[in-house]
């Protein structure tokens, strides 16, 4: 496959230098990368997996991504969207749906080259007294009514289908587990409604590992929600020995001034053939959590990088990239994006 035309590196080092990000810096920020997006956009290809893991043509697509909950509105996303296809990303993890009448965030994805895990949240829904099965109907339509915007878009990898719902799932709905996964099999069957030829891919989140063992009918793969920790090579190993499905790391992080465990995370991942990649807990941090989890800190009206975003961005390799093989400049780093060994299946696991 032919190299992305992209040279990032310059944009990065400056936006990393900056204290604040004015507005000028993210208008010329937005333009360059909007051509740089037009040419990825020509080599973007279809999303699919197999036994090796996601891939695009015949290159294997290690998610490197970002966890991001939108609040600024379109004006946000040209500012954000921008910036995280800057510091290497190549994955963006939307947690709220998308408004109706809008559709500057898709096209930001193509001027950026990012790919997108498309959240679709349960919370909505969530009462303890009564079983999900009594809102089957009403969950599907409203889930039938968003596939159908958004399951054609060429950088969409998966829609997420609720977050964390099998953790403590008595605190959300009565009834038992297997109702959510029946659920779960409803949803694909819309997705394969809605596009018999090449539908899109299903995926949900769960907190422990040992969740993963499961197989619901019509899941594509698991997202494990890592959450803040300080060391992964546990719950990597039991994902590796013990889960059914392909898996890939969400929520992952640390306190965004802590260094050596962004670092020690983000190589855990990479170094694990078994894994679709990871996507990093927050672009931002939550106004209502106490915690320092975001890449960027909020500075009215502008955002001020943190630690981590230059940690990340040597880590993933903004210099240089090819659609899921992305390189980084010192030749100590390379082995991180380097093509992984095949990964064979399977029926109750992935293994090296």
């Amino acid at each position: 496959m032919r190299e992305r035309p992209s040279d990032l590196h310059s944009i990065t080092q400056g936006i990393v230098l900056m204290k604040v990000l004015p507005a000028s810096l993210v208008v010329r920020l937005t333009t360059a990368l909007a051509l740089i997006g037009a040419l990825c956009s020509l080599f973007a290809g279809d999303m699919r997996l197999d036994n090796s893991g996601l891939r695009i043509g015949d290159t294997r697509f290690l998610v490197h991504g970002v966890g991001y909950m939108p609040m600024d509105g379109p004006c946000g996303w040209a500012r954000d969207l921008p910036l995280m296809a800057a510091m290497g990303a190549n994955t963006v993890r939307t947690y709220q749906l998308l408004s109706g009448d809008d559709t500057t965030f898709t096209a930001l994805l193509g001027t950026t080259g990012l790919h997108w895990l498309a959240g679709f949240p349960l919370e909505p829904y969530y009462d303890p007294n009564s079983s999900i099965s009594a809102r089957r109907d009403e969950i599907l339509a409203a889930f039938r009514s968003y596939a159908q915007r958004f399951g054609g878009e060429p950088r969409l990898i998966a829609f997420v289908f609720g977050s964390g719902v099998v953790d403590n799932y008595n605190l959300k709905f009565a009834g038992p587990v297997t109702d959510f996964y029946s659920l779960l099999e409803d949803a694909a069957a819309v997705l394969q409604e809605l596009q018999p030829d090449a539908p899109a891919m299903l995926t949900t989140t769960a907190g422990t590992a040992s969740v993963l063992q499961e197989s619901p009918a019509g899941l594509s793969f698991w997202m494990y929600n890592a959450g803040p920790v300080a060391d992964l090579s546990a719950a990597i190993s039991q994902i590796r020995h013990g889960s059914a499905l392909p898996v890939l790391v969400a929520e992952y992080g640390a306190d965004a001034l802590d260094d050596q465990t962004t670092v020690r995370l983000t190589l855990q991942i990479a170094a694990d053939t078994s894994l679709l990649g990871g996507v990093y807990a927050t672009f931002a941090d939550d106004p209502s959590s106490g915690q320092r989890l975001g890449i960027f800190q909020r500075v009215a009206p502008n955002l001020q990088p943190r630690q981590a975003y230059q940690t990340l961005a040597g880590l993933w390799g903004a210099a240089s990239r090819r659609t899921g093989n992305w390189r980084t400049g010192p030749a100590s780093r390379r082995w991180l994006t380097r093509p992984r060994a095949r990964v064979s299946w399977h029926p109750a696991r992935w293994s090296n």
